[in-house]
């Protein structure tokens, strides 16, 4: 895409507009790094792909009928996350995907 803006390709304008307004899930890659006092955030998509919306319902309804029935939603799991390399971490908000937000598990949109 850089290519086709910086030659002045007819086809870069259509191809936005085609991808504008659709909703994706985003996961996302966020590490905070330390150099020299400067504290920088990266973020590197990890992958794209399109909500599935039956899936997040039936995943809706699920936490539903666990809130309902006084289950835990999110239950602690016995295993213990690798710790990231340095800063407070590259862990993002967990949770189920939110339908219609346009962004991954980290609530964090690619920009």
């Amino acid at each position: 895409l850089k290519e086709m803006e910086s030659n002045g390709d007819p086809n870069f304008e259509a191809i936005l507009q085609a991808a504008s307004f659709k909703l994706l899930n985003f996961k996302l890659r966020i590490q905070e790094d330390t150099y020299n006092d400067e504290t920088r955030v990266k973020t590197t998509v990890r992958a794209i792909e399109p909500v599935n919306f039956v899936k997040a319902s039936k995943d809706c309804l699920d936490l539903i009928r666990k809130l309902q029935s006084n289950q835990p939603i999110f239950a602690p799991t016995n295993a213990t996350p690798p710790k990231p390399a340095g800063g407070m971490g590259g862990y993002a908000a967990g949770g189920p995907t939110t339908p219609g937000a346009g962004m991954g598990r980290g609530g964090y949109a690619a920009g």
